[in-house]
């Protein structure tokens, strides 16, 4: 057992290495989107980036509630939404959350997200956290197929 949590622990490691060039979190992240430098998304950002993950969260969870008719696809502002409000579930420790956010943009969109390296890395280590080792191995090992 403690050689198989090793192992999984290099393996996050690797991969989290390998997807820093294709991270949502990309300074010019929202160009493609009329409007979004001033929206609740950017303002999340901010504070996530002070460390500030509640007042994140709630940015987070105003744009949500707020563009729920936004169409999800491969980092569309719906689809960073759920991602970055995850990271932020994520540094105050509530992982069931934190999984269930990112676990949002699948319910309609199985197979975009399930193609996307940063949503199987975040949900690998997330699972970590929660000591689902087998499915955050099984995470990985997607994002490495893919």
């Amino acid at each position: 057992m403690k050689h198989k949590i090793i192992y999984i622990l290099i393996f996050a490691i690797c991969i989290s290495s390998c997807l820093c060039e294709t991270s949502s979190w990309d300074t010019n992240r929202y160009d493609n989107f009329a409007g979004l430098s001033d929206s609740w998304l950017a303002k999340g950002d901010d504070f996530y980036r002070q460390g500030n993950y509640l007042d994140a969260i709630a940015s987070y969870e105003k744009f949500i509630q707020k563009n729920s008719d936004i169409r999800f696809g491969a980092c569309s502002p719906a689809w960073i939404a759920w991602i970055h409000l995850g990271d932020a579930l994520y540094r105050l420790g509530r992982y069931e959350e934190s999984l269930l956010s990112y676990s949002k943009y699948t319910e309609g969109n199985a197979t975009s997200c399930d193609n996307s390296s940063e949503l199987l890395n975040d949900k690998g280590r997330v699972l970590i956290a929660l000591g689902s080792y087998n499915e955050a191995l099984a995470a990985y090992e997607k994002c490495i197929d893919r």
